[in-house]
């Protein structure tokens, strides 16, 4: 039998680009985030036979210089029919970029809900992939009367989760 699979392959093969022809699967186009000037455009794709994966790149107009890239695995999870694999600086830029333009709230009341007289301002420092496991680490400031801090822009101490006991 293993002198005739490829055969039988090359056959199905043949039958199916005579049937089909040329076949658009899909059509991607760019896209916008925020105000819609920022612009992510896939590139690519790789097709992974051995994994039976497609593997798209991403280009932007975001200017962030990333510290690295992020390495290609073309393997799903046991069970995924889709992944999406991303640079942590690029999703951090994107998160700045929406908070600069008003698309994610940065004001907070003392009660937690977004306001924009809010006196409490969110900042997101950093995000990044964590050391040796698929974690990813992010780090939010918090400046403003509820955090302790004087209404300063440049007062933004380090966001910490409430303790159990904390009200």
């Amino acid at each position: 039998m293993d002198l005739l699979e490829p055969v039988i392959a090359d056959a199905a093969t043949f039958i199916i680009q005579e049937e089909l022809g040329d076949t658009e699967l899909f059509e991607l186009g760019a896209w916008t985030f925020g105000d819609g000037d920022v612009k992510l455009l896939g590139r690519g794709p790789i097709i992974e036979p051995d994994f039976g994966t497609i593997v798209i790149g991403i280009h932007t107009n975001l200017v962030r210089p990333l510290s690295g890239s992020v390495a290609v695995d073309p393997a799903l999870p046991e069970g995924a029919d889709i992944g999406l694999q991303l640079h942590p600086e690029l999703v951090q830029t994107m998160i700045q970029r929406m908070l600069h333009e008003g698309h994610i709230d940065r004001s907070y009341d003392l009660t937690g809900q977004a306001s924009p007289s809010g006196d409490n301002q969110v900042s997101l420092n950093f995000m990044r992939s964590a050391p040796e496991s698929n974690a990813l680490q992010s780090n939010f400031g918090c400046g403003g009367p509820a955090a302790g801090c004087a209404a300063s822009p440049t007062c933004r101490p380090t966001w910490r989760r409430p303790s159990a006991t904390s009200g």
